[in-house]
């Protein structure tokens, strides 16, 4: 069993939300979330800068006009990703020192492979049904998840021991690090739990994973979460506007 972000979550028989309902309850998030971001960075009088990446790796030219194709595009954000973001280059030096940077780094790649692994469960067993092939996605799960919880847990003991950052931290900072780890330690404890065949401890622990799911999903677009996303894509967007005037 693995935490309900996970599609290829296998539900308990004693489960109360069957797998096909978390599936729809997931989708309806997600875009809520994704029109609720829209709207909050629009009302910051700025251009939505996800859209303009994703227009760029389409419809830009670069040196040699028409003969830029979309793949030379593609590699080209691809790079800018996994440089800036997931390597930390620009995003950590947003981070004070090196151990922000580490739970930073942990929260995102532990979102990132879970959010990931959850779209594969989800594309190989739709059903929800138990399946050999679900095994290594929820071991992934499993590790990728504690990663989140991880990274957030050391974010939150970062400021937490020191009296300066937990004076000057912003309630909404705590709220979302908190949720983060959360989310990410209820679906270990839950699949532990029910690996333990304590079926009523891991029910527990489910249905606050879900719980705290549905807060992430809720809450994260009126988060500081909508301005990371969107000065990401703003680095993104420079990137490939510099390499494609080369």
């Amino acid at each position: 069993m693995t935490g309900p972000l996970s599609a290829y979550y296998q539900t308990p028989t004693l489960n109360i939300l069957p797998h096909e309902y978390l599936e729809v309850m997931v989708l309806f998030l997600l875009v809520f979330a994704a029109l609720a971001s829209y709207f909050r960075i629009k009302s910051w009088g700025v251009p939505f800068t996800p859209l303009l990446v994703l227009s760029s790796v389409i419809t830009s030219k670069g040196r040699g006009g028409r003969n830029a194709g979309i793949a030379t595009r593609a590699k080209v954000a691809a790079k800018s990703t996994t440089r800036d973001i997931f390597l930390l280059q620009r995003a950590g030096a947003w981070c004070e020192e090196r151990i922000h940077t580490f739970g930073r780094g942990l929260v995102l790649w532990g979102f990132v492979l879970l959010s990931l692994v959850t779209l594969m469960g989800f594309l190989l067993d739709p059903s929800g049904n138990p399946s050999p092939l679900i095994l290594p996605l929820s071991l992934l799960g499993d590790v990728f998840q504690g990663m989140l919880a991880l990274g957030a847990g050391v974010l939150l003991l970062r400021r937490l021991s020191r009296q300066n950052l937990r004076i000057s931290t912003d309630i909404n900072t705590w709220a979302l690090q908190s949720l983060l780890f959360i989310l990410g330690a209820s679906g270990v404890i839950a699949d532990v739990l029910s690996i333990a065949n304590l079926v009523v401890e891991s029910q527990i622990a489910y249905l606050v994973n879900v719980a705290s799911i549905i807060t992430f999903f809720i809450y994260a677009p009126f988060s500081e979460l909508t301005f990371l996303v969107w000065k990401g894509s703003l680095l993104m967007q420079e990137t490939l506007a510099t390499t494609m005037e080369r």
